[in-house]
């Protein structure tokens, strides 16, 4: 994909039904003793597996974000949160994870709220999959957080809890949380370098002279909208990039070819840009692959190309020239016209 390629928990080729996606919303809710609320749970499909979660979950029609995690922590642990009391947006994650038996993919964006005085709590409303899975909530100091031997989700909350306490900005890319360098000087954010990537991508350009491109968006940030961008993503350990485009091409399109119907490396770049809380300095060299037609196979995607790719369409190269949708790399049509002429 146009960010992330290789992720954490890749579903098999054929795997029998596509992972669930969802974004929720999560809340670290603060007491004046500085204590925070978590959920002890379990997971009803395997009850040896238990661990301390941040209460939250899905956002409902007409809500916005910060309503549905004052909802989420009112009905999961009866505590009630003022509304005035949660902050800005402070961290986000794209995990891939199994519950009941079934893979799911969940993008969360999470909060900081401090209550004002002792909690007040109202009777807990737990949904049928709830009661089966959240067993209780209690308030824990930041030292028990970090003396506590069992999981947590997130998982590095113990190291990351001293940042968001301090209103730092955290982002987690898949299940390895860092921080990002997401803000301007002074703006609270710990600066850190770009992820440096290598990728491998492919102009596939069918016999009526159309590319095919692939529609993405980023499920931990709803605001950056959609694009357009071509086959291909990150090189797998030992990989040659030709062997790279190749694989992502038979994962993301189900189209397989042979080395020699690549050729040579036609165009190559360097893009910057954002993406699952993460920033990325990606390497990029692309390939031609020139073929009758095809007819897109998507079941070999991996749970976050699920969760980030929403659809597909190969377009005829004049709309490169005329469409207000953003693409990827932007000067796609001069790259093909200088390609496909020569």
């Amino acid at each position: 994909t146009r960010s992330c390629g290789r992720t954490a928990g890749r579903l098999a080729a054929r795997a029998p039904a596509p992972p669930s996606v969802r974004t929720s919303s999560k809340l670290l809710v603060v007491d004046p003793d500085g204590r925070v609320l978590l959920l002890d749970c379990q997971d009803p499909g395997s009850l040896q597996t238990r661990w301390q979660e941040l209460p939250g979950g899905g956002v409902e029609p007409g809500e916005d974000e910060a309503q549905a995690a004052v909802r989420e922590v009112l009905e999961e642990a009866g505590v009630v949160v003022p509304l005035a009391t949660v902050g800005p947006l402070l961290w986000t994650q794209v995990a891939s994870f199994t519950w009941r038996g079934s893979r799911h993919v969940a993008a969360h964006e999470g909060r900081v709220a401090r209550l004002p005085g002792p909690p007040q709590t109202r009777p807990v409303e737990l949904t049928g999959p709830e009661k089966g899975t959240i067993l209780g909530a209690r308030w824990w100091s930041p030292q028990e957080v970090t003396a506590h031997q069992g999981r947590f989700f997130p998982r590095s909350l113990p190291e990351l809890l001293p940042q968001l306490l301090a209103g730092h900005r955290v982002d987690e890319a898949d299940d390895d949380w860092d921080i990002p360098g997401s803000g301007p000087a002074g703006s609270g954010a710990v600066q850190v370098p770009p992820v440096n990537r290598r990728a491998a991508r492919v102009l596939l350009v069918d016999a009526a002279d159309r590319v095919l491109l692939l529609q993405g968006r980023d499920p931990a940030d709803p605001t950056q909208g959609r694009w357009w961008f071509t086959p291909g993503g990150g090189l797998d350990d030992g990989e040659e990039p030709v062997q790279a485009a190749r694989r992502e091409l038979s994962e993301e399109t189900g189209l397989q070819l042979a080395a020699e119907a690549l050729g040579p490396v036609v165009f190559e770049r360097v893009a910057h840009f954002r993406f699952a809380g993460r920033h990325y300095r990606q390497a990029e060299v692309y390939y031609l692959a020139r073929i009758e037609r095809h007819d897109v196979d998507t079941s070999g995607w991996t749970p976050l190309e699920v969760a980030s790719v929403t659809g597909h369409r190969w377009w005829p190269r004049a709309e490169l020239r005329t469409t207000t949708e953003r693409l990827y790399p932007s000067e796609l049509a001069d790259v093909l016209d200088r390609v496909l002429s020569a």
